[in-house]
């Protein structure tokens, strides 16, 4: 190769390496969507680190906004962390707003042991781009034996 070709080689190497280096490019942040507008979903029940009890129903409280009338679905995912099967999932779809709570009954399997951990998460569906999710809250399945007053 003559120096000429390498010199040339050299530089569009260089002009390679660097050519996304000097400019910074917008992107959405993990709350935003595509277009901008911040978007946030909360599951404000259960309380993270809570016992739940098997063979009963455990209420999915969740709540989203965005900065328009952007969100047209809320939902929740429940899986049992040992081994991440999912447990049960919903979806609600609506006209296009910009806040939404609602509050899901889920039954929590009577056959699930004492000390199984369930991770709960809402999810909020934008007008447009993918789902975002909230925190994770984990709660612990307990078995409420019938000769308990309590557990009849």
């Amino acid at each position: 190769m003559s120096r000429a070709g390498a010199v040339g080689s050299l530089l569009a190497g260089v002009l390679v390496l660097l050519s996304g280096c000097f400019a910074d490019r917008p992107r959405p942040g993990p709350m935003e969507g595509e277009t901008g507008e911040v978007i946030s979903v909360e599951l404000l029940r259960p309380l993270d680190n809570a016992v739940v009890i098997a063979g009963r129903n455990l209420e999915i409280e969740a709540e989203a906004s965005g900065t328009a009338a952007i969100l047209t679905g809320l939902g929740y995912v429940v899986r049992v962390v040992q081994g991440g099967q999912r447990l049960d999932s919903a979806l609600v779809r609506f006209p296009a707003r910009a806040v939404v709570r609602d509050t899901f009954q889920v039954l929590v399997p009577a056959q699930l042991a004492t000390n199984t951990n369930l991770s709960i998460r809402a999810l909020v569906i934008p007008l447009a781009g993918a789902a975002r999710y909230s925190a994770i809250a984990q709660v612990v399945v307990a078995q409420c034996p019938p000769d308990i007053p309590a557990c009849r």
